[in-house]
């Protein structure tokens, strides 16, 4: 029998707005310009520019309906509908502590000279198209493994035009504190 890992921050009581603060702290104290944050049902996202790059990382959200909320943590008693409010913002809590956690090891990374600013945050690097660089490129690396061919240097800047997502356009609206 494997056991189930416990989820990073499981118990966190730190309200996920003071986290939110916690993250603008910490970028705009290691340069960060801009800050700001979207809000959806099935995800949040913060954004912000740093080292002359927009950066936009995006907290996928669990689902109200998912086993976590309804159900114990045996899985064999049904919460009630108040259990199951305080359990769904408890993995709300969780994922942003571990957002935090995520960016503050990055930005170490960089500030001891582990890792440069550039691949920490290289996938979430927004395009002028408004793409991350990792939507842009899922797709042609996936046609790579697909295919076992690289494409074509100038076939590669150019692809992915197409596939562009609609949940991408929205612009962040700076925040302040």
């Amino acid at each position: 029998m494997t056991a189930t890992r416990r989820a990073y921050a499981a118990s966190s009581e730190t309200p996920s707005e003071r986290t939110r603060n916690d993250i603008h702290k910490l970028l705009t104290k290691n340069g960060a310009t801009h800050f700001g944050y979207l809000n959806s049902p099935d995800e949040d996202t913060v954004g912000f520019e740093m080292e002359g790059r927009r950066i936009k990382l995006v907290l996928p959200l669990p689902s109200r309906e998912d086993d976590r909320v309804i159900y114990t943590d045996s899985g064999r008693f049904m919460r009630t509908p108040k259990e199951q409010v305080k359990a769904y913002e408890q993995l709300i809590r969780s994922r942003w502590r571990a957002l935090y956690l995520v960016i503050k090891a990055k930005i170490e990374a960089v500030a001891l000279g582990i890792s440069t600013f550039e691949d920490e945050f290289l996938s979430g690097t927004v395009l002028p198209n408004q793409q991350t660089v990792s939507e842009y490129l899922q797709p042609q690396i996936a046609r790579v493994y697909m295919t076992g061919k690289m494409p074509d240097a100038s076939a590669a800047l150019n692809a992915g035009q197409e596939e562009r997502p609609e949940s991408v356009e929205a612009e962040f609206v700076e925040t302040t504190t």
